[in-house]
């Protein structure tokens, strides 16, 4: 017999009101997509792996900070606009005052997303619908709740501007005309308050507009935003039947240079060969060829860096399939630890201080600190130094270098450890590399691609710094260079932090030597002092903590 006692229902009411995966499994209907004979229907909305994933992290920050503000990158179709339109009717329906604005890139979007919320209020239970008051083709006014819902379309300019809103969804905001203006406008009109939520998502559309720049500061963790990716193996429905005669490619004259072959890309991301199938015939769709290639990884990415391509991103000096290979390798750690460190940018703003570790054929323990001062990273350094006992430690002396390395070689366990290296100085090898910075990135590069193999982290932060440096054409004494860190932040390429630390690693031949750690060392955390003598050192570092 069911329970429809009063404290039953007053239970099940309340988590109706509090628990949105639960709400849309029981209110929401959603339309599913055509299925093989182009039938479509009305089902309840289930969330799926891509939403799963979405709902727990804007779960998480809602429930840290009282508010949400999150950027989303995902493929096409994987359900997140369907998300945030059935996330936003219900806090929209069930609470007093709401007022909630959508922002679309077409009118066509625009009312795909007010028919999806319509469906919704349409097919809604009696006891969870609130009346409406008005309702036209862009705007749901539910006045006894004084909420509103309202879509619009990016290009009228202002729009958003005037009111002050409690939840704002942008939609394929990379395609969206006149985007700062519009982003400012809605942002500026959600004060950042507790119950108010912002969420802007899209699929990429190159680098350097609104939603790329959005994209990487959140990434950075210098914005409000917390950054979402989405990859496309998620969806269940990514796939297709075998015909009789597949068979995985291990061709690499199929792939453009440097690219994964169809074997690789499989067991990088660990894909089934239905889901292999999908994706070459989804290339073949987008066009075949390279440019089929390349605009599969844009429109359904594995990893936030195919999504943000640049026009040069078929030149990057090191090529994504040895970085896969290296991501997956297991070579043995032998050799001495060397660390790499380029420090980054102070306060707002600035890049990130990236550091890496390198014994050998493995690299490992990437770590990134933003917002650092010259003291602060001088005294992160020290405490690797006193706790991890490298053999080398390389620092980039350009920006807080100089005063980072300075700071550093009035201590003593520093001395004989730390050395300089300036990128823009000229190369060991003048006659082959423009300066120092190109030499090592090559270095890096071969030691990526000799065949006794390499080893790195299994990170995706790691990869895109890797993939992030882009060769320059030769100078006029044919020699190697990369384009400069300021072309790259001229055309939206992300700070290779991480890159440029691995590199720095290359930076002096070192001789073999005995190893002065054990391998249980490395993976040494500098943020625990591990009862160090850190504390004796005696200088305006001793108290510091790097958060």
């Amino acid at each position: 017999m069911t329970d429809v006692s009063p404290k039953r229902v007053k239970a099940i009411r309340a988590r109706l009101k509090s628990d949105f995966a639960y709400y849309a499994a029981r209110c929401l209907k959603i339309l599913t997509k055509p299925d093989a004979h182009g039938k479509v229907g009305i089902v309840p909305f289930k969330l799926n792996a891509a939403q799963r994933h979405i709902h727990e992290q804007i779960e998480a920050q809602r429930d840290r900070l009282g508010y949400v503000r999150a950027i989303i990158l995902k493929g096409r179709q994987q359900g997140a606009s369907t998300y945030t339109e059935g996330r936003f009717y219900w806090k929209t329906t069930q609470n007093r005052g709401e007022k909630t604005y959508i922002l679309t890139h077409s009118k066509e979007a625009t009312d795909n997303l007010f028919g999806m919320v319509d469906r919704y209020h349409q097919n809604a239970p009696v006891h969870v619908r609130p009346y409406v008051g008005k309702d036209n083709a862009r705007e749901l006014v539910f006045d006894k709740l004084d909420s509103r819902y309202q879509v619009a379309t990016a290009g009228a300019k202002g729009a958003g501007r005037s009111a002050t809103l409690t939840n704002v969804h942008g939609s394929e905001v990379a395609f969206w005309e006149k985007a700062e203006e519009h982003l400012g406008g809605m942002l500026q009109a959600v004060p950042l308050a507790m119950g108010t939520e912002v969420v802007l998502e899209s699929t990429a559309n190159g680098v350097g507009n609104v939603f790329h720049k959005q994209w990487v500061m959140a990434e950075r963790g210098q914005s409000d935003f917390i950054a979402i990716f989405v990859p496309w193996f998620w969806q269940e429905e990514y796939k297709r039947p075998l015909p009789e005669d597949f068979a995985v490619s291990h061709d690499a004259e199929a792939v453009p240079e440097g690219e994964p072959t169809e074997a690789d890309y499989q067991d990088a991301y660990r894909l089934t060969d239905q889901q292999i199938y999908w994706r070459r015939m989804k290339i073949v769709e987008l066009g075949g060829g390279e440019d089929g290639y390349f605009l599969f990884k844009q429109e359904y990415p594995a990893t936030p860096d195919e999504a943000f391509q640049s026009s040069a991103s078929g030149n990057s000096l090191i090529k994504r399939k040895f970085v896969l290979r290296a991501r997956k390798s297991d070579v043995a750690s032998t050799g001495q630890l060397i660390i790499g460190v380029d420090p980054g940018g102070e306060g707002e703003g600035g890049d990130p201080t990236g550091i890496i570790r390198r014994r050998g054929r493995r690299m490992f323990n990437p770590q990134k600190f933003t917002k650092l001062n010259t003291m602060q990273i001088a005294a992160l350094v020290l405490r690797i130094i006193k706790n991890e006992r490298p053999l080398k430690v390389f620092i980039d002396v350009g920006g807080l270098g100089a005063g980072v390395v300075d700071r550093l070689l009035e201590m003593p366990d520093a001395q004989g450890v730390v050395v300089p290296v300036n990128f823009g100085e000229a190369a060991l090898d003048p006659e082959r590399y423009k300066n120092r910075r190109a030499e090592m990135h090559w270095l890096m590069k071969e030691w990526l691609e000799d065949v006794g193999g390499a080893n790195i982290p299994d990170d995706d932060d790691l990869q895109a710094d890797l993939l992030a440096s882009v060769i320059s054409p030769t100078d006029s004494q044919q020699r190697r260079q990369l384009m400069s860190k300021q072309w790259m932040k001229s055309k939206g390429i992300r700070s290779p932090n991480l890159a440029d630390a691995g590199a720095l690693t290359f930076a002096l031949p070192v001789a073999a030597v005995d190893v002065r750690i054990s391998d249980a060392q490395t993976d040494f955390d500098p943020l625990d002092s591990g009862g160090s003598d850190w504390g004796n050192q005696g200088s305006s570092m001793v108290d510091f903590d790097v958060f």
